[in-house]
């Protein structure tokens, strides 16, 4: 915008402009195509736009999206696990108990203690 109001400051050009509507719509369709262009619709608009750039933002979306995929079915699988352990102490846990083994008890609750403190971390990031 700024280079038209230049280009009409000069006397031989805005008496060239004004006789001739179509160099000024060629002086515009030129200043429009220097604009940078983006692959994002919401910034490049119809003109700023490109179909390159906007392939190449939609491939790094999608590898992130396959990534993030991947780090959840890890958690799924870490999460899976530990209840897996979980439910085995418990399993011990009852026969220490049964055993009357105070000291195995208090080992075993101690370590369900700590596996469900993990387990409580993983649900988070979930």
């Amino acid at each position: 915008m700024q280079f038209i109001t230049l280009l009409l400051s000069f006397p031989l050009c805005s008496k060239a402009i004004q006789r001739s509507p179509l160099l000024l719509l060629s002086a515009a369709c030129f200043l429009l195509s220097c604009c940078a262009s983006t692959g994002d619709p919401h910034q490049g608009g119809y003109l700023g736009w490109s179909e390159k750039k906007s392939g190449d933002r939609q491939n790094a979306m999608k590898s992130e999206l396959v990534g993030l995929h991947q780090e959840g079915d890890e958690l799924q699988d870490q999460r899976s696990s530990l209840q897996g352990e979980i439910a085995a102490l418990h399993k011990k846990l009852r026969a220490a108990k049964a055993r009357q083994d105070a000291a195995a008890v208090a080992r075993i609750e101690n370590e369900i203690r700590s596996k469900e403190a993990r387990l409580g971390v993983l649900l988070e990031a979930l």
